[in-house]
């Protein structure tokens, strides 16, 4: 399945996928209202910030990369990332 997670303005998840938490070996408590960008690898970080800003900026196309994020184990796993803007449950166009 697919590897979601919703994020607040200041990039706290809010919400996330079963399949993320199983591929990550994480529990709902461990992520939830946690900085994303904790469990993102260090060398993806500004990468991130810039995949975020690009989607705040609200374009018609979703922004796109490729991050590492941190297995609980202290592995990491590889993940194509698409990012998008939603305000109050629906999309912002």
């Amino acid at each position: 399945g697919d590897v979601i997670a919703v994020l607040d303005a200041e990039g706290r998840v809010c919400e996330q996928s079963a399949s993320m938490l199983r591929l990550l070996g994480r529990t709902d408590q461990s992520l939830t209202d946690r900085p994303f960008a904790e469990i993102v690898h260090e060398a993806d970080r500004p990468p991130l910030a810039a995949l975020l800003a690009s989607a705040r900026s609200g374009g018609d196309e979703p922004a796109r990369g490729r991050i590492q994020l941190a297995h609980v184990d202290g592995t990491t796993r590889a993940f194509d990332a698409l990012a998008t803007r939603i305000v109050d449950g629906a999309e912002d166009a």
